[in-house]
């Protein structure tokens, strides 16, 4: 290309930009284009895209909405990358020393930031489609990035090839990050929820590989891997990093993608970035084993087996065999048919055959996922999960009773339940009198109304529960209890379709509320028998009030 032609598109693309543009971004566009067009080209250049954002930032919020409407629109026009940081405030809970580190390195001042080919390009509200669009087409490069990973439970295997059609001096760096797709757990104070593309770790390091000067026909093949170590935690806030040796905080793993691209460490320019290639197309996990739980009494069992298995790649999965055993004993199969599971979908599966333990003790339960779809699991990696649970000797199952003795409306009632020793049970008293209850042992309760109660006293301890109902008549001493007794409603509780009775000579009102105090329903009832249909209200406490001409009343209306 003639030295002329190259000043007629630079003197074109230049006037437009301090038309439309930010001067950061105008410049970060000429210089880009300059480099784009100071050699023979024959790929295509792709832009990398660096975002300096915070979940306390609240200018960062509406620069990633924006920046998420222009990748979404075409994706391969661009890579992108968020580091999230320890500022301001508090700072962000996935910020790490690398992704500040990056930050130094362009000696980046504030936030948001948007840097672009390693080119400042400041707030990223300010950025737009056609921009992006100037970006990618009016740039080739000597250059070519090819990337294959793999994600292997918590390891992740990265291969690249840098092939060069031309030469790059200076001191040129590979530089490898492995991001997670979206994220939630981060939130904080500038209301985002959903964040993309967050830089989780790079591989090795934020310092890169140094691939020195590169020559034409030069090809690097770089074969490298990071595993992620412990378990996922959640900082508090940007001043509690994860340290890497330990844990991580990667939400998902079958979520992971790779970033990468050289750049030119004197200059700061990035001659071409890409995307990884996951070569992964079938992958099925065991992301839990539900029950049993972590400890168990051996009259509990026998115990159901229930694990919780995910699809970790783009293939959908529509069966798959799920096995466990204990303590490398005999292998139990479950074939689970009828699955649609697309990518980071889940099934929780009760395996088919229950276990029961022999006797107390500590047993090492494994279950795992093999063949799914009929095929060929490509990872196994992530197949298998095991869980230690302790069995514990026998406990007294509970068994509910009590007396009771009574003075007017007042009522002494003593607990005579059974119990375990080791394992004490808690008490739960209703007794049916306007919702009254009681977690007392032995509680002494004062009845607000005369009549037939129908007192129950639960007993529960930490494998099961049992319940004991008894009628006890408290003396009626009003005229409301008098008419409480005389109106009656049959089943108590129900579906909502029951039948109130009025027992008096006389007609009473009759009004039905919500427990929030709505009205639902009110009528006349005389003397005799009314069936009343409210099976389209959901199930839940309602109250019935009953009135006379002297004095009401209510009652509690249970549906079910």
């Amino acid at each position: 290309m003639g030295d002329t032609k190259h000043e007629a598109v630079l003197s074109r693309l230049y006037f437009c930009a301090l038309i439309k543009m930010k001067m950061k971004l105008a410049l970060a566009i000429i210089t880009f284009l300059l480099f784009s067009l100071s050699s023979k080209s024959q790929f295509q250049r792709v832009p990398m895209h660096e975002v300096i954002t915070s979940s306390t930032c609240g200018p960062c919020r509406p620069g990633n909405i924006n920046l998420q409407q222009i990748f979404n629109s075409a994706n391969h026009k661009q890579v992108y990358l968020k580091y999230q940081m320890y500022f301001p405030s508090i700072g962000d809970p996935y910020y790490t020393t690398e992704g500040g580190n990056r930050r130094l390195y362009y000696n980046g001042q504030g936030i948001p930031l948007l840097y672009i080919m390693g080119t400042n390009a400041g707030n990223p509200i300010n950025y737009t489609a056609s921009q992006r669009d100037i970006f990618y087409n009016n740039a080739t490069t000597n250059m070519k990035i090819e990337v294959d990973y793999a994600v292997r439970n918590q390891t992740v295997e990265i291969d690249v090839d840098v092939i060069c059609t031309g030469p790059f001096t200076g001191t040129n760096k590979l530089r490898l990050a492995i991001f997670e797709y979206h994220t939630t757990r981060n939130w904080m104070s500038n209301l985002e929820t959903d964040f993309y593309h967050v830089m989780k770790k790079f591989a090795p390091d934020e310092d890169g590989i140094n691939l020195g000067a590169l020559s034409a026909g030069d090809t690097v093949s770089i074969n490298t891997s990071y595993t992620f170590q412990g378990n996922f935690r959640k900082p508090a806030n940007g001043f509690d990093p994860i340290d890497h040796t330990i844990e991580h905080s990667v939400e998902e793993f079958f979520d992971l993608g790779i970033a990468a691209w050289v750049q030119n460490d004197q200059t700061r320019q990035i001659h071409q970035a890409a995307y990884g290639y996951d070569i992964i197309n079938i992958d099925m996990a065991t992301k839990k084993i539900l029950f049993p739980s972590d400890e168990e009494f051996i009259n509990a069992g026998p115990f159901a087996v229930t694990s919780i298995i995910q699809n970790w790649q783009e293939t959908q999965v529509n069966s798959a065999d799920v096995y466990y055993s204990v303590n490398g004993g005999t292998a139990h199969k479950t074939t689970v048919t009828g699955l649609s599971l697309n990518k980071g979908d889940v099934d929780t599966v009760n395996l088919n055959v229950p276990w029961q333990p022999s006797s107390p003790g500590t047993y090492t339960l494994r279950s795992w996922v093999s063949n799914p779809s009929a095929g060929t699991d490509e990872v196994h990696e992530n197949d298998t999960l095991t869980k230690v649970i302790t069995i514990k000797p026998s406990v007294v199952f509970p068994t509910a009773g009590y007396f009771f003795t009574g003075s007017g409306t007042l009522a002494w009632f003593t607990n005579t339940s059974a119990e375990d020793p080791t394992y004490p049970s808690t008490y739960f008293w209703d007794f049916d009198d306007d919702g009254n209850t009681s977690t007392d042992k032995d509680p002494l309760y004062a009845f607000v109304h005369g009549g037939v109660h129908r007192v129950c006293l639960t007993s529960t301890n930490i494998i099961g529960s049992d319940t004991i109902c008894k009628l006890i008549t408290v003396p009626i001493t009003s005229l409301e209890d008098k008419l409480n007794q005389s109106i009656s409603v049959f089943p108590n509780p129900n579906s909502g379709i029951f039948e109130i009775k009025n027992q008096n000579k006389e007609s009473v009102e009759i009004r039905v509320f919500a427990s929030s105090g709505n009205l639902i329903r009110s009528f006349s009832l005389g003397a005799g028998s009314q069936l009343v249909n409210l099976e389209q209200l959901e199930a839940g406490v309602y109250f019935i009030e009953i009135a006379s001409d002297r004095v009401r009343t209510r009652k509690k209306l249970v549906i079910r």
